[in-house]
């Protein structure tokens, strides 16, 4: 491997990490805040608020750059499904659904990309990936246990259902941007990305939380500056680069790190409950994030 694709895998790798960390946090507060306030204006807020914030940060290092219309595949794609109709459905869903199951359900991601990957996209698995990829997909079996749904209560059924789609949503963004031909690059994306999630968070917030204000009280501006400035803006950029450098079978598997942090701080922060499902799904899924990193290493040396 030449050094410039190993420093490339190396940044997708750091990008990956960082991804995982600020979704493992930010489920949570999202967890929170559609609980507390109007679902979809505090995910349209959110977005509002990251876009600002990245928007003045890149014109200040000079990185703002006007898109081409080759960038318009990765600018919707993110922005439309990724980001838009993800968090959409996603705070809809959490507000009846814990922190810890909802990232869970919406990191299925691999469920939908790795049969996309593999018969459209040619990709091939090793002997230890397809471990890594089996012993994630046991992990989920395990923490997404059907026998714990109470199948009467329309809105739990509804809520799961939707956290199901917004995995697909992802899944569609991931391929599009492994095969997309870049010319911003990532980091500069991303604030064109974010006026396509504006608009569609907020259409979506007029059309069904109509004139349901937010209430500012001085907890709502935390976790507004949190989930929109700090969590947008360094999250989506950090899947723009793992997505553009790592494969996304790799990229995806890497992902269920998220729902384990998560569901870790559901615990600590928001009292989620500690079962034998959950300590044995957490452990299966590090193992299968161990085996991919391992046949990543074995494929560099």
């Amino acid at each position: 491997m030449d050094r410039s694709l190993q420093s490339a895998t190396r940044m997708g790798w750091i990008c990956l990490v960082i991804s995982v960390l600020n979704y493992a946090i930010l489920w949570p507060l999202m967890r929170v805040g559609a609980v507390t306030a109007p679902a979809l204006w505090f995910g349209a807020w959110r977005m509002t608020t990251g876009f600002a914030a990245l928007f003045i940060v890149l014109a200040a290092i000079g990185q703002l750059r006007w898109p081409r219309w080759q960038d318009a595949p990765a600018i919707i794609s993110v922005g439309v499904f990724m980001l838009g109709i993800y968090l959409c459905l996603c705070m809809l869903g959490l507000q009846y659904v814990g922190a810890g199951r909802a990232t869970l359900l919406g990191y299925t991601t691999t469920l939908w990309v790795t049969p996309i990957a593999i018969f459209v996209l040619g990709e091939r698995l090793d002997r230890m990936k397809a471990a890594g990829l089996a012993l994630g997909m046991v992990g989920l079996v395990i923490l997404f246990n059907p026998l714990d749904f109470d199948w009467s209560d329309r809105n739990v059924v509804i809520g799961n259902a939707l956290l199901l789609v917004c995995a697909i949503c992802w899944a569609i963004a991931m391929i599009q941007l492994r095969v997309h031909k870049w010319n911003l690059t990532p980091l500069q994306l991303v604030p064109w990305q974010l006026i396509c999630a504006i608009i569609v968070t907020n259409g979506a917030a007029f059309i069904f939380d109509g004139d349901r204000g937010m209430t500012w009280t001085t907890e709502m501006l935390g976790l507004i500056t949190i989930a929109g400035p700090v969590c947008t803006g360094l999250g989506i950029w950090a899947v723009n680069v793992a997505s553009r450098n790592l494969s996304p079978i790799t990229a995806s598997i890497g992902y269920l790190a998220a729902p384990v942090l998560a569901m870790l701080i559901g615990i600590v922060a928001l009292g989620e409950p500690v079962s034998v499902n959950l300590i044995a799904g957490m452990a299966t899924i590090i193992a299968g994030i161990v085996l991919v990193i391992l046949s990543g290493r074995a494929a560099r040396a």
